[in-house]
């Protein structure tokens, strides 16, 4: 069997240290559950991280990197605006549920106040990107002229965090669905076609509204 790459073994390593900080928090995980997880000494493991706040600030990294993969493919996609605010959400709700390193690296920034060091700045990149897609919207007409686009941008990521707070606290509660999210952000900045948006990006499939798209074509279809 050939040897994992150093990006593979980075990867288990990650995971692990996600699975452990999701279980215990960041203060009742360790480098010797993270090892023992895997198998390995922790010896081992600090080879390769060694402290656990060198494994925090690995999981930040990671994330940070995921949300700059995230916002470069909604901007590849032509998207601008609403649309774009709505794809961005969409695709960071759905990796947050599928990535357990992003989930633990999010976890981790929200945490924040109660860790014994300084973490990134990432809602900041956030709020900004969000912004600029509601400055968008408001020069499109798609939301009023003198909507504070800023403001909008922290409630709106103040929404999502209280919404993903809820779901790690009470796992076996279910999901907001996607469609009533959706809606939820649309009314927050006083989107009147609400309907339509969600039609186009379910239509082009830009945004994984599952719950919207079913909505959608049982409204539509004969």
């Amino acid at each position: 069997m050939p040897r994992p790459s150093p990006a593979e073994t980075r990867e288990r390593l990650l995971r692990a240290a996600a699975a452990e900080i999701r279980l215990h928090g960041y203060a009742g995980a360790s480098l010797s559950s993270i090892a023992a997880r895997l198998g390995m000494t922790k010896g081992s493991l600090a080879y390769h991280f060694p402290s656990k706040r060198d494994v925090a600030l690995a999981l930040f990294t990671s994330m940070e990197h995921t949300h700059g993969e995230l916002r470069t493919g909604v901007a590849d996609d032509g998207l601008r605006g609403i649309r774009a605010l709505l794809t961005l959400l969409a695709r960071t709700t759905s990796r947050g549920r599928t990535d357990p390193v992003f989930t633990a690296g999010t976890s981790l920034i929200v945490m924040s106040g109660a860790l014994p060091f300084e973490v990134p700045r990432v809602f900041d990149d956030l709020i900004t990107a969000y912004a600029a897609s509601l400055d968008e919207a408001r020069i499109d007409g798609e939301i009023a002229s003198d909507t504070d686009v800023g403001q909008a941008a922290e409630d709106i990521l103040a929404s999502m965090i209280g919404s993903w707070i809820v779901r790690a606290r009470t796992p076996d509660r279910p999901d907001t669905p996607p469609l009533r999210l959706a809606h939820a952000v649309l009314h927050s900045i006083g989107v009147a076609d609400s309907e339509d948006v969600l039609r186009d990006l379910t239509d082009r499939g830009l945004a994984p509204w599952l719950e919207a798209g079913e909505h959608l074509r049982a409204q539509t279809t004969p």
